[in-house]
């Protein structure tokens, strides 16, 4: 066999056992890749749950938080309506009150009023009930 031949076939045959080798190292590696497919498919679909379960707790929240306003916006609206009333019946306690107090007033400065004349005229009305004494007597 001439020497370029030997020295192709030669480096025909390293370049067989190289790409041999490769292909071993290949099926070697293929089980890895497998379940590194499969990890990360699991990842996957363990991240579609998470973000599904995400969004339902926050739909849940979302709710949550409405109903807990809405109950909210009620009591306030009671409490004001209650506030109301009671404001209501103080101010109309309030005016009765003044009023008689305003009608008190009234009949104590009656009264003072007839007794400063009754003490201004005393002379006059001792001589008038004198004589409306004497007189039925």
């Amino acid at each position: 066999m001439p020497p370029e031949k030997a020295e192709s076939m030669q480096l025909q045959e390293m370049v067989a056992l190289d790409w041999a080798a490769r292909l071993r190292h290949l099926e070697d590696l293929h089980p890895r890749v497998n379940a590194l497919e499969s990890a990360v498919a699991g990842l996957h679909k363990d991240l579609q749950n998470l973000a599904e379960d995400q969004k339902e707790n926050h739909k849940e929240t979302q709710q949550a938080l409405k109903d807990y306003l809405e109950h909210s916006q009620q009591r306030m609206e009671k409490g004001e309506s209650a506030m109301q009333g009671a404001i209501n019946r103080l101010d109309k306690n309030v005016t009765g009150l003044a009023r008689k107090v305003w009608f008190f007033a009234g009949a104590v400065w009656v009264i003072i009023g007839i007794a400063g004349i009754a003490f201004a005229m005393r002379k006059e009305l001792f001589s008038a009930a004198a004589a409306v004494i004497g007189a039925t007597t």
